[in-house]
C-alpha cells in the first residue's frame, strides 16, 4: 500500500499489525521509532513505568504524525542508581546497549533501514544507547538517530514550568505533568511532595 493510499492516521504500533502489514510498509518507507524506557522509583507520587509510558506515547505522537511504523518500547533500562527502591529494575548498561543493537539488526533484515530511539530515561540511558548507535552505524546504508523526551524539551518545559529548576528533573513537575495527561491512573497527587532543587 503507497503512503498515498493510507488513511492517515494508519496504525503505527507494530505489535497491532500483521506480517504482512509490515512488509507492505517496506515497500514504501524504511523509518522506524523504538522507544527506550526504565522501571524505577519515581517519587511516591509516580508510577514506576513513567519512563517507558512518556517515551512511548511521544513515540506513537511522533510516528502518526511522520507516517512511520513505531515498535513496542524497551521497558528496561539502566538504572543502577535507583535499585535502593523496591521494585526497581536494571540492565547493565552493556546488556541494554545489547538489547538495542539485537533488536535494530533483526529489523535490518527486513529491510528497515532508518531508526530514531526514543529515550525516555534521561541521562542513565543515555551511554548505552550512543554507544549501540555508533555501532549500528557502521554498515553503510544505515542511520541511528538518539532522541531524547526531556531534552528535545527543555526549552519550552524551562519556560512554562512553576516550579524551581528541580521541576523539570525525575518525578518533577514536568514528568508529573506529562503523566496526568496520559495516565492519571498512574499518579497519585496526593502522595507529592516538595523537593528542594540542588
Amino acid at each position: 500500500m503507497s503512503r498515498e493510499e493510507r488513511s492517515l492516521p494508519f496504525e503505527v504500533r507494530a505489535e497491532r499489525l500483521r506480517w504482512g502489514d509490515v512488509m507492505a510498509y517496506l515497500e514504501e518507507d524504511d523509518r522506524v521509532l523504538l522507544p527506550v524506557g526504565a522501571l524505577e522509583q519515581h517519587g511516591a507520587h509516580l508510577a514506576m513505568g513513567t519512563d517507558t509510558m512518556t517515551a512511548a506515547a511521544v513515540s506513537v505522537d511522533a510516528a502518526r504524525a511522520a507516517g512511520v511504523l513505531v515498535y513496542p518500547p524497551v521497558w528496561y533500562g539502566w538504572s543502577e542508581s535507583h535499585m535502593a527502591f523496591a521494585g526497581s529494575v536494571t540492565l547493565s548498561a552493556a546488556t541494554l546497549q545489547a538489547v538495542l543493537e539485537d533488536v535494530v539488526l533483526s529489523l535490518c533484515r527486513h529491510g528497515f533501514r532508518r531508526f530514531v530511539l526514543v529515550n525516555g530515561n534521561r541521562r542513565a540511558n543515555l551511554p548505552p544507547m550512543q554507544i549501540a548507535a555508533s555501532n549500528l552505524m557502521r554498515a553503510p546504508g544505515r542511520l541511528v538517530a538518539v532522541a531524547d523526551v526531556a531534552y528535545l524539551a527543555f526549552r519550552r518545559t524551562a519556560e512554562i514550568r512553576r516550579s524551581a529548576s528541580g521541576g523539570i528533573g525525575h518525578a518533577g513537575e514536568m514528568e508529573t505533568s506529562h503523566m496526568l495527561y496520559l495516565q492519571p491512573d498512574c499518579v497519585w497527587p496526593e502522595q507529592a511532595r516538595a523537593c528542594p532543587a540542588r
